[in-house]
């Protein structure tokens, strides 16, 4: 009977402490940056140059799904997927949101149109989204960062 419930207890603490291990894993959309240019294998440098090409032409645009990357590049959906995760910092959705982001903020700091042209502009589908993205991600709405930059 004791034995029974200390395998039991071992069993369940193993996946727990398995559970564990798996999120000290998983990548935080926010901690993970893409590899520095001069960090790309010789043998990826074309691929990835490409990719990131065809990802930034996208970026005003809806069409920015891997399948579409995969098929202006001529490189397979797979290896696409591969190399955007492995070196641009993870999934082509969240390169485009990155870039997306970066190109706000820069509007934002540099301009003084309306959260919802800057929206636009940048391809995201409203204010809201932006809105959103931008306080996950930089923890600080648009506004406000706006009104710092005025300020400092």
């Amino acid at each position: 009977m004791n034995t029974t419930l200390l395998l039991c207890v071992v069993f369940g603490m193993g996946f727990i402490v398995s559970l564990f291990m798996y999120r000290a894993l998983f990548i935080n959309p926010r901690n993970s940056r893409p590899v520095p240019e001069n960090q790309v294998p010789g043998q990826w440098k074309a691929d990835v140059e490409k990719l990131r090409a065809a990802a930034d032409n996208r970026l005003s645009r809806d069409d920015a799904t891997p399948e579409a990357i995969a098929e202006e590049t001529g490189i397979g959906l797979r290896s696409v997927k591969k190399l955007f995760s492995r070196y641009l910092g993870g999934s082509v959705r969240l390169y485009m949101v990155r870039s997306r982001l970066e190109i706000a903020k820069e509007r934002l700091r540099s301009s003084n149109a309306t959260e919802d042209t800057i929206a636009q502009s940048c391809g995201f589908r409203n204010s809201v989204e932006l809105r959103k993205l931008f306080r996950k991600y930089y923890r600080i709405a648009p506004a406000k960062y706006r009104l710092e930059q005025q300020v400092g």
